[in-house]
């Protein structure tokens, strides 16, 4: 099977990122978000045309979307002139064939060049604090939790030094 990184075109639909979104979450936070707060979500707690722009989808070639990452600048005003990455999701059939690489790779090619990027995972999430680790991010900081009307939720902020590979 091969896959495409590109960006969003006219004939992507948000609604089936949003389902790729929805369905990495019920799998990936089973056992470290609170189940009452992934229950509450659906299918339409997600809106990625808001960020359409800075967004990188991976499409094999029936053009079934398998990876989405988006990106862009720092919404922290604890890191200030740094880039983001918002999210990066890869449907679970497709985990470990390095799509999450190249998604994040290309993204961080995307991005200015000598501004730091960071990433906030959840803290108990091992297998994305090791990918980010394999892909240059270190921790900054101690993790931090937010107290939600579903339970404390605990993360962590990663971060690259220049976004150059």
């Amino acid at each position: 099977m091969k896959i495409t990184i590109r960006r969003p075109i006219s004939t992507d639909q948000p609604a089936h990122v949003a389902s790729l979104y929805y369905r990495v979450w019920q799998t990936a936070y089973r056992d470290i978000l609170p189940a009452r707060f992934l229950n509450a979500l659906s299918v339409n707690s997600w809106h990625p045309e808001k960020r359409w722009a800075n967004t990188l989808l991976a499409v094999d070639e029936q053009n079934t979307i398998s990876g989405v990452c988006t990106f862009g600048p720092n919404r922290n005003d604890d890191y200030l002139n740094t880039s983001e990455i918002y999210s990066l999701y890869v449907d679970d059939g497709c985990r470990g064939k390095g799509i999450g690489h190249d998604l994040l790779s290309q993204a961080l090619g995307m991005l200015p060049d000598d501004r730091d990027c960071f990433v906030v995972v959840l803290t108990e999430n091992r297998s994305a604090r090791h990918f980010y680790n394999r892909m240059g991010f270190k921790q900054s900081g101690e993790p931090e939790t937010s107290v939600t009307k579903y339970g404390p939720i605990n993360e962590v902020t990663l971060v690259k030094n220049g976004t150059n590979l």
